[in-house]
């Protein structure tokens, strides 16, 4: 039996022991991350994950509090044990990819968004991600100054989510960047019909 084995093993024992205290530092965990107190909620999961070390639960909600805390190495560590431990969940690419743009790792927070934006899960179980996924994507090839392929990806951020001003305003400056500035200044124009008046401000440098 090889040591991946070995781990999967010990960590049923564990939850046939310890099936109440390890749901009891999940729930503590996630109450008192609900509540602001993120050192207190990662000291939970990480005990959590103690009594169960293979539960992607534990390690999934520890990741989302260290991204809270702004402690993005250790939320990296773990969105990436997760994902090298299931095969195409797109969701968890989905929060790997946003820390690594939080990590100004573009091209590794791109091929992250386009893994989630191809899988099964993106598409079914967590549609209401994808506008989002979109636009990150689009984010990271506009940080990447991929400024074609930035405009592709907020056009169709915006063929879903049609009445959000920031998709407007950050597409505008794709193409001003891309010296086309008449769809600049209808995109900016539509983001400050949304409710955006940043884009003023543009318009009237021009």
């Amino acid at each position: 039996m090889d040591a991946n084995n070995n781990i999967f093993e010990l960590d049923n024992i564990a939850l046939k022991i310890f099936p109440q205290l390890y749901d009891d530092y999940l729930s503590s965990g996630k109450l008192f991350k609900q509540v602001k107190n993120i050192e207190s909620a990662i000291e939970m999961f990480s005990k959590a994950i103690k009594i169960s070390p293979a539960n992607t639960i534990a390690y999934f909600e520890r990741g989302r509090a260290y991204l809270l805390s702004k402690q993005f190495l250790k939320a990296y560590d773990d969105f990436d044990r997760i994902i090298n431990s299931e095969n195409n969940n797109g969701y968890y690419n989905f929060w790997r990819g946003f820390t690594n743009l939080q990590l100004k790792k573009y091209k590794e927070a791109r091929s992250d968004f386009s893994t989630s934006i191809k899988s099964e899960d993106a598409v079914n179980k967590y549609f209401t991600l994808l506008p989002l996924i979109y636009f990150l994507r689009g984010v990271s090839n506009h940080l990447l100054n991929e400024l074609e392929d930035a405009i592709i990806d907020y056009d169709l951020v915006i063929g879903l989510k049609p009445n959000f001003p920031d998709f407007y305003y950050f597409r505008g400056f794709a193409h001003y960047q891309s010296n086309n500035k008449e769809p600049a200044i209808i995109d900016w124009r539509k983001s400050i019909e949304l409710g955006k008046d940043d884009a003023l401000k543009f318009i009237f440098n021009m």
